[in-house]
């Protein structure tokens, strides 16, 4: 059968689809090319950010720098968004600093990496996990980045030199992370009904949340005047909202037709959402664990959610690659980017939107947010 392929300006594949397929769903691609053109062109001395070659694993605990990507002149600040191919794979998680300079993207060619937001360049490849880095965060003081991966291992890194601190060792693959505002401790959720809390300081485990009936497949965190509060999301359907001073189940929400897959909450700790893999999201009311409001499905699995740091806009990272922007108040559609949806990320500033996908390719996005540009 006849296919027709769509790539962006950065070389990376987009969207590979059957002629008739296109029929049924003109729409969806003639907003891509779209979105695609609609970009600035590359100046005819920086074409594109020159990929990556995938670098051996080290040996445990060993940190290497690679070479990097393409020369400064590669990255326009002007342009609305910028394209890094970063991975050898698919992207699983990329996050802001908390002062905005650096970005750190993890993924499954089994590396990390710390880029800096200004130039797109590489600062440094984290490796020593053995198989997929699923989840990154750094502390509250920008001062470690932690790396989650499939080996049953949290990895602590020194943010400013790449170097490795120490390695924390669970019993189950560790999936998502979300450190507390003290900067010494962190939740994580991993392959079984549990959610631990470590203490970065002493590298051990110091405890679990348990309620959930099946995997608890993601958390997050937000601390306000030194209360922290948890969220889980599992496969059982159900999202927790925990108080982590006293260890108790403040709420379970239940809502959702099939398992929760990202869960996210507000920098105030008073809103919560939830996403399924049926595509729906769910905002809930964190003090009172009443559902606000439903925004429904696409049969896109809902991969990843984060607030802006206003509290005001909610976006949400799609397994059919797209990232959409939903008022956090009525959860009306803001606006829509076409690329690169599995993991989505705010600057603290609000200015800026990282997000990944199984291209390997990471963007930083201008965040705008009025619905006419």
């Amino acid at each position: 059968g006849t296919r027709f392929a769509i790539v962006d300006r950065a070389g990376i594949l987009q969207a590979v689809q059957a002629v008739d397929e296109a029929e049924n769903e003109a729409g969806d691609i003639e907003s891509l090319i779209a979105e695609l053109l609609a970009e600035a062109a590359p100046s005819a001395s920086a074409v594109r950010v020159s990929r990556q070659v995938p670098i051996p694993p080290a040996p445990q605990n060993q940190v290497q720098t690679a070479a990097p990507a393409g020369d400064a002149s590669s990255f326009d600040p002007a342009a609305t968004s910028w394209t890094i191919p970063a991975h050898a794979g698919t992207i699983w998680s990329a996050k802001f600093s908390p002062n905005g300079k650096s970005i750190a993207s993890t993924g499954e060619d089994g590396a990390a990496r710390l880029w800096d937001v200004s130039t797109g360049q590489l600062r440094h490849t984290l490796t020593g996990h053995a198989g997929v880095v699923r989840h990154c965060a750094f502390t509250g003081d920008g001062s470690q980045l932690l790396t989650s991966g499939f080996d049953h291992t949290i990895r602590v890194w020194n943010a400013a030199t790449g170097g490795p601190v120490k390695t924390l060792t669970d019993d189950a693959p560790v999936y998502y992370l979300s450190p507390l505002g003290d900067n010494r401790t962190v939740i994580s959720a991993s392959r079984d009904a549990r959610l631990r809390f470590w203490n970065l300081v002493q590298g051990e485990l110091e405890g679990y949340l348990a309620g959930h009936t099946a995997t608890a497949w993601t958390a997050a965190a937000a601390t306000v005047n030194g209360t922290s509060t948890i969220v889980s999301g599992s496969t059982d359907r159900t999202v927790r909202i925990w108080d982590f001073q006293s260890g108790e189940t403040r709420h379970t929400l239940s809502g959702h037709l099939m398992g929760v897959n990202a869960v996210a909450i507000s920098a105030n700790a008073k809103i919560v959402a939830s996403g399924a893999g049926d595509g729906e999201v769910i905002i809930w009311n964190a003090a009172s664990g009443e559902e606000d409001f439903r925004i429904p499905g696409t049969a896109s699995m809902v991969y990843d959610l984060a607030f802006s740091a206003d509290h005001k806009t909610l976006a949400v990272g799609r397994s059919n690659h797209t990232v959409s922007f939903y008022d956090a108040v009525d959860g009306k559609l803001v606006r829509q980017l076409n690329r690169g949806g599995w993991c989505v990320h705010f600057s603290k500033d609000g200015k800026l939107l990282a997000s990944g996908g199984d291209d390997g390719a990471l963007r930083i996005w201008k965040v705008r947010l009025d619905a006419k540009k």
